[in-house]
């Protein structure tokens, strides 16, 4: 899916997040209380009012059976977006910056008495690939 000229980046961190965590997940809320563990990414918002790079805005939401769980998932996201400061994502973006801008915190409105869930909110410094960043292209 395409937003402007810029990949919503919801499918490869998706994929990134099931390559470092011990959960499957998706990008579709809709399956909030099927599987547990379950982890859910969207993009809920962000700016583009900077030269080269983009901002994006990730609300994340893990599930788990117990507290234990909820949080042992949680610190496995953070670690897992930690691990793109700086980095890359599969094909043509590169994150100069992954910031956990609202820490994890269990939902009692969105659990049941068979499930947890706990959210956070990331936000994503972007750029494509072989394109300098706003202070790469100041400090040069």
């Amino acid at each position: 899916m395409i937003l402007g000229d810029w990949p919503n980046l919801e499918a490869a961190l998706v994929d990134h997040l099931e390559g470092n965590t011990s959960m499957v997940w998706t990008a579709d809320a809709g399956l909030l209380g099927g599987r547990v563990p379950l982890g859910i990414v969207q993009r809920v918002g962000g700016s583009s009012d900077l030269d080269i790079d983009q901002d994006q805005t990730y609300e994340v939401q893990v599930v788990a059976a117990t507290r234990a769980g909820v949080w042992m998932l949680a610190s496995q996201v953070v670690r897992a977006f930690q691990k793109l400061n700086p980095g890359g994502l599969p094909g043509e973006i590169m994150v100069d910056e992954a910031a956990n801008v609202f820490g994890f915190m269990i939902d009692p409105d969105l659990g049941t008495p068979d499930y947890l869930v706990a959210h956070a909110t990331f936000n994503l410094t972007v750029r494509p690939h072989g394109e300098q960043s706003e202070e790469e292209n100041n400090n040069g």
